[in-house]
């Protein structure tokens, strides 16, 4: 590889930085790239990480100059004719920036062509060898690679601490690292709001230094996982994981248009406040409390993946993307006076009295709100013209306080809120 550093106008390097899924697949194998670079060579420790620009991700030396980059694809295709294009790509790609060292990350093994004989005709271009030995990581085997080379890092760099390298650490580590991923995504995105430069310039100069991902390592990193701070992370991160699955698995019926729409509500997802974040968590999973005190809470009081494919993000995809994301009240407004949201009710048709008790319930109990406009939450199967309507028996009388706000005035609300089908939810958005 030459040692002249090739000169590059950030603006003519394209990135979608914007619309990218940040940390999700994309980031953590990044991350995993650091860390094994980190435990195998201490003259990696003054390198910088670069996302979505040179590369879906690109390793930089000291003075900037690229030392290798890596296009990911999570394709579901198992044929080398699926990926020859962004083969030859990336060897066009990594020409044209002076990079000798450049790889192809697959979430999926090419069954039609071995590693041999694809590298062989891509010549200097590398299929990524993971550490449990293969060329090809699932998106359900990422986390327990990561955590390996965490923990690799560990004994090499600290083997005095082994309590580092208990199971339960590893994970608050891996988190707390991918979160380094996180915000430098959702810096990126907020500069770009700001007109503080383009998608092109801040994806090229924003990189992270390793120094980074080091300081975090030698620190004791528990007292971390115990702040609301590790929790917002987790929330956000499981929506980009949800998010992720769910484009995956519809990749191929997705066009570009629809594509370009889930990320646009991804961006807005992670660009929310922490407030903001917990308002909107409410609205979304109204069945349901949304508390995150601790572990316990966080597991048994939130979402999960099938809900919000099946149901939340179903609905985004299926209707137009909702105007003015961030300003307006999250959901669609239909008139003369429908206001839909989506949420992630998932549950069948039979279960419709136990999802309305458990909303009335948890009106009842926690500060749930909903815009005041609001007529119909959208859930993947179930229509029940009121909520409030279809149970009636089990709401009680309001407080002799007079004085203070009854919850029932915010229950009663619920008579002109229904739930409504997917498949009746669109005879009502246009």
């Amino acid at each position: 590889m030459s040692k002249t550093k090739t000169i590059i106008n950030p603006e003519a390097v394209h990135s979608a930085i914007t619309t990218w899924s940040g940390f999700v697949y994309q980031g953590k194998l990044a991350l995993y790239h650091t860390l094994i670079l980190l435990g195998k060579d201490k003259q990696s420790d003054t390198r910088f990480l670069q996302l979505d620009s040179l590369e879906d991700f690109a390793v930089l030396d000291a003075g900037k100059k690229c030392l290798s980059m890596h296009q990911i694809k999570a394709y579901k295709t198992l044929y080398y004719s699926g990926y020859k294009a962004d083969f030859e790509q990336l060897v066009t790609k990594a020409a044209g920036v002076g990079c000798g060292d450049y790889s192809f990350h697959m979430t999926r093994e090419i069954k039609d062509k071995s590693t041999t004989d694809i590298e062989a005709a891509h010549p200097a271009m590398k299929i990524y060898k993971y550490s449990d030995g293969k060329y090809y990581c699932p998106l359900d085997k990422i986390d327990e690679l990561l955590e390996e080379a965490i923990k690799t890092y560990y004994i090499a760099r600290e083997p005095e601490l082994d309590w580092k390298i208990k199971p339960d650490y590893l994970t608050i580590t891996r988190n707390v690292l991918e979160d380094v991923i996180q915000d430098k995504v959702i810096k990126i995105h907020q500069k770009v709001h700001l007109s503080q430069g383009s998608d092109n310039f801040n994806a090229y100069t924003e990189v992270i230094p390793f120094q980074s991902f080091i300081g975090l390592l030698s620190e004791n990193l528990i007292a971390r996982a115990s702040g609301k701070a590790y929790f917002f992370f987790l929330i956000k991160r499981d929506l980009n994981v949800y998010h992720q699955e769910f484009c995956v698995e519809c990749s191929e019926s997705m066009d570009d248009t629809n594509r370009k729409k889930m990320y646009k509500y991804l961006r807005y997802i992670n660009m929310l406040t922490d407030d903001q974040l917990v308002k909107f968590m409410r609205r979304i999973i109204p069945q349901r409390k949304f508390i995150f005190n601790n572990i316990f809470d966080y597991k048994h009081h939130n979402t999960n993946t099938e809900e919000m494919k099946d149901a939340f993000f179903a609905a985004l995809r299926q209707f137009r993307l909702i105007e003015d994301l961030p300003a307006s009240p999250f959901g669609w407004k239909e008139e003369p006076s429908a206001f839909l949201i989506p949420t992630t009710i998932s549950r069948p048709q039979h279960k419709a009295f136990d999802v309305c008790e458990a909303i009335i319930e948890n009106v009842k109990e926690t500060d749930l709100d909903l815009p005041y406009q609001t007529s119909n939450l959208i859930t993947a199967q179930i229509d029940v013209p009121s909520v409030y309507g279809s149970l009636q028996n089990i709401i009680t009388h309001a407080p002799d306080d007079d004085t203070a706000e009854a919850p029932e005035d915010n229950i009663i609300r619920w008579k002109t809120i229904s739930l409504t089908s997917i498949e009746k939810a669109k005879t009502i958005i246009k």
